[in-house]
C-alpha cells in the first residue's frame, strides 16, 4: 500500500515567518488571511490517497492513562494532524491502561492477557505508544504479543538507548522532563521566594521520574527550601496544606491525578483545585496545566510530540524500515506564561527570559488623539461626584459576589470530585461484575447479575446526564441560525436522513442549541420504531417563529405528550427531551409535540418576539 500525504505548505504545523512578520500590524490582517488560507487550501487540495486493493493498515494505539485525561485529548489531536480520523487507509484500534489508577506488575500481566486474545486475529501493522507506563508495558511484553510489530514511541522519560539493542523494531520521541528548568523560572520570576511546595505523586511512573529530576535540582541548589505533599494524600489535606501558603512561597504542579481515596483528577481539574486553593503562585510542568490558573512552566506541546511521532509512523507504514529512522528529542520547550495569572499575582514581565510566550494576551489597546484624552478627563472628572456616592454600595455588591462566585467554584470541585468518585466506584463494580459472571453461570444468577449490570449503566448515563446539564445556562446566549445548527447536528446522526429547509431567520439562544436537535433527532431514531426520515422547517405564527422538526415514524399517543419532557419519563434514559426542553427554556424558547399518533412525531419549537430575527 502507497500512502500519499504530502505537506503543500512548507510551514504547516509550525509559525510562518510572513506570520511572524506582520502579527503586530492590523493594517496586515488581510496579508495574514490570505497567507494562511492559502496553506490550508494547498494541504487540503491533496488529500490522503489510499491503494484500498492491498488492505487497510492497523494501528494500535497504547495510552498509558484513561480517555478522561487531557494529555490522551491532546495525544489524539496530534495523531489526527498526520491520520485523519477518516482516513480510509488505517483502522485505528486504542487501548487505554489507566495508569493513573493502577500500573503494577499484576495489571500490566492481565493487560497482557486481554491483549493477547484480543489482537490475535487482527495483529497490529504499527503500534503507538503513549507515556512512560505503555512504554515500560511494551518493553516488558512486545516481544511476546506483537512479534516484529514496529513500534513508535512518544512522551516517554524513561528510555535508554540501550533498550533499542532489545527492541530493534522501536524509534520515537524521547521526553524531556521540564522540572530543573521550571524551577529556575519560578527563581528568574520570584527571586526572593522563600518556600518551593511541590504537588506530586512519586508512586507513579512519571511520578518518580519528575521526582528524581526534583532531587538533583535541590541537590545543586543547595540553599532552596523545598516542601513535597505527600504523594499519597487526601485531597482535603493537600486543599488545607495549600491554604496556609503565603504570596511569597511558590507551588510546582508536577503529576498528581489520584488522592489516596482513590479518587483520580485531569490536569485541568488538578489544576483549578491547587491553583483556587493557593494564595501562591502556581507553576507546571506540562502544556495541559496552562490557562487553568497556573502561572506557567517550561513546557513541550504535547500535539506537537504525538503529530512528529504520527509522521514517524506514517514513513514506516509507507515502507521506511523502523531501524532507520533515529530516536529523536521532542520539540523544543519554552517557558509559556499565562498573562492573567502573571498579572493576578504581580509578577514583572521584564523577568521572564528571552523567547517565552505569553498567552491569553489582551487584545491590543487603542492609541487615542490628546483632545479626546483630555475631553474624556473632564467627562470623567464630571462623574466622579456620582462614582463616590455610589461606591458604598458597588463594594458591598462586588463583596456578595466575590462570596457568591467562590462558593459556585468549590461547589463546581466538590461535583467534580464527587462525580468522578462516582465513575470509579461503578468500574470497580462493573469489573466484579464480569468476574462474578464468568464465575457463576447458574440461570438464577445470571438474572441478578443481568440486573445489577443495568443499574450500573443507569448510574452512568445519569452521571452523563448531569454532566451535560451542567453546561446549561453557563455561556451567554448568542444569535444562531437553526437551520445551520440543524444541519450540523444532522451530519453527525446516522441511521436516517435529516432534511433542513434553509432559511434566513436566526435565534437568541443557549450555545447549546445544537444539542437540542441531536436529542429530538436520536429521540426519533430510538423510539419512532421505523423512521427513515426527519425534516426540519421554520414558519410564522403571529409574532412568535416556529421551528419544526417532524419525523415519518410512529409519533408519540396523546396521553404520552405531556409526560415526555418530564425527567425520567421514557424508555431509555429518560433525559434527552427534559434536557432539551431546559436549553430551550433558557432564554424563554418552549418546545411541544403536536403530531398525530400513527403518522409521526412533530416537535414544534416556540421562538417569542424579540428572541429571533432575520439576518438579511
Amino acid at each position: 500500500m502507497q500512502r500519499i500525504n504530502p505537506e503543500s505548505c512548507k510551514y504547516s504545523g509550525m509559525v510562518c515567518p510572513f506570520c511572524m512578520l506582520f502579527a503586530q500590524k492590523r493594517t496586515w490582517a488581510l496579508c495574514i488571511g490570505i497567507v494562511l488560507t492559502l496553506c490550508v487550501s494547498a494541504g487540503m487540495a491533496a488529500p490522503v490517497v489510499c491503494d484500498t486493493d492491498e488492505g487497510q493498515d492497523r494501528v494500535l494505539i497504547i495510552h498509558s492513562y484513561g480517555p478522561d485525561m487531557d494529555w490522551v485529548g491532546s495525544v489524539t489531536e496530534g495523531i489526527q494532524r498526520v491520520f485523519p480520523a477518516d482516513d480510509p487507509c488505517t483502522i485505528f484500534y486504542s487501548e487505554y491502561m489507566d495508569g493513573k489508577i493502577v500500573s503494577d506488575d499484576v495489571h500490566y500481566a492481565n493487560l497482557a492477557g486481554v491483549y493477547r486474545h484480543k489482537y490475535a486475529s487482527v495483529p497490529p501493522d504499527l503500534i503507538l505508544v503513549s507515556d512512560d507506563d505503555a512504554y515500560s508495558f511494551i518493553q516488558a511484553y512486545g516481544d511476546d504479543l506483537f512479534p516484529g510489530v514496529p513500534v513508535v514511541f512518544f512522551g516517554v522519560s524513561g528510555y535508554d538507548s540501550a533498550h533499542l539493542e532489545e527492541g530493534p523494531q522501536m524509534t520515537g520521541i524521547v521526553e524531556k522532563t521540564r522540572v530543573g528548568p521550571t524551577l529556575d523560572l519560578i527563581v528568574t520570576l520570584q527571586p526572593e521566594v522563600r518556600e518551593i511546595y511541590v504537588v506530586n505523586d512519586a508512586g507513579t511512573t512519571t511520578g518518580k521520574i519528575f521526582a528524581d529530576e526534583l532531587d538533583a535540582w535541590v541537590t545543586e541548589q543547595g540553599n532552596m527550601t523545598v516542601v513535597r505533599a505527600p504523594g499519597e494524600t487526601r485531597m482535603t489535606a493537600l486543599c488545607r496544606d495549600l491554604q496556609h501558603l503565603t504570596p511569597g512561597d511558590a507551588v510546582l504542579l508536577m503529576d498528581f491525578n489520584r488522592d489516596c481515596d482513590g479518587r483520580t483528577y485531569s490536569d485541568r481539574e488538578i489544576a483549578d483545585i491547587v491553583s483556587e486553593w493557593s494564595p501562591a503562585p502556581v507553576y507546571g510542568v506540562s502544556d495541559t496545566f496552562i490557562g487553568h490558573g497556573v502561572v506557567g512552566g517550561v513546557v513541550s506541546p504535547t500535539v506537537d510530540q504525538a503529530e512528529y511521532a504520527a509522521r514517524m509512523g506514517a514513513e514506516v507504514l509507507n515502507g521506511t524500515p523502523v531501524g532507520d529512522i533515529p530516536v529523536s528529542g521532542p520539540p523544543e520547550a519554552q517557558a509559556v506564561v499565562d498573562y492573567g495569572e502573571m498579572q493576578g499575582h504581580s509578577l514583572p514581565f521584564s523577568l521572564l527570559p528571552e523567547g517565552s510566550h505569553v498567552v491569553n494576551m489582551p487584545e491590543e489597546g487603542i492609541v487615542l488623539p490628546q483632545w479626546l484624552v483630555a475631553t474624556l478627563l473632564v467627562v470623567a472628572g464630571s462623574l466622579l461626584v456620582l462614582v463616590v456616592v455610589l461606591v458604598g454600595s458597588n463594594r458591598r455588591i462586588r463583596a456578595a459576589r466575590h462570596e457568591l462566585d467562590a462558593s459556585n467554584r468549590k461547589l463546581k470541585t466538590l461535583f467534580s470530585i464527587t462525580r468522578h468518585d462516582i465513575n470509579n466506584q461503578v468500574m470497580v463494580a462493573s469489573g466484579y461484575l464480569e468476574i462474578l459472571s464468568d464465575d457463576f453461570t447458574q440461570e438464577d444468577l445470571q438474572g441478578y447479575i443481568t440486573h445489577i449490570r443495568k443499574s450500573l449503566n443507569n448510574i452512568e448515563h445519569q452521571i452523563a446526564f448531569a454532566r451535560e446539564y451542567e453546561k446549561a445556562g453557563v455561556s451567554d446566549p448568542v444569535w444562531q441560525n437553526p437551520g445551520e445548527v440543524a444541519a450540523h447536528a444532522g451530519f453527525h446522526q446516522h441511521g436516517i436522513s435529516v432534511d433542513v429547509a434553509e432559511g434566513d431567520v436566526e435565534v437568541y439562544a443557549d450555545p447549546m442549541l445544537e444539542k437540542v436537535f441531536a436529542n429530538l433527532f436520536e429521540n426519533a431514531v430510538r423510539h419512532g420504531e421505523h423512521v427513515t426520515r426527519v425534516q426540519v422547517t421554520s414558519l410564522s405564527r403571529g409574532d412568535e417563529q416556529v421551528i419544526v422538526v417532524k419525523d415519518d415514524g410512529v409519533g408519540v399517543p396523546d396521553e404520552k405528550k405531556g409526560l415526555i419532557f418530564e425527567r425520567g419519563y421514557g424508555a431509555n434514559t429518560g433525559y434527552g427531551l427534559f434536557l432539551a426542553s431546559d436549553i430551550l427554556a433558557v432564554t424563554g424558547l418552549s418546545i411541544s409535540e403536536t403530531g398525530t399518533y400513527g403518522s409521526g412525531a412533530r416537535f414544534e419549537i416556540t421562538v417569542p418576539k424579540g428572541r429571533w430575527r432575520t439576518s438579511r
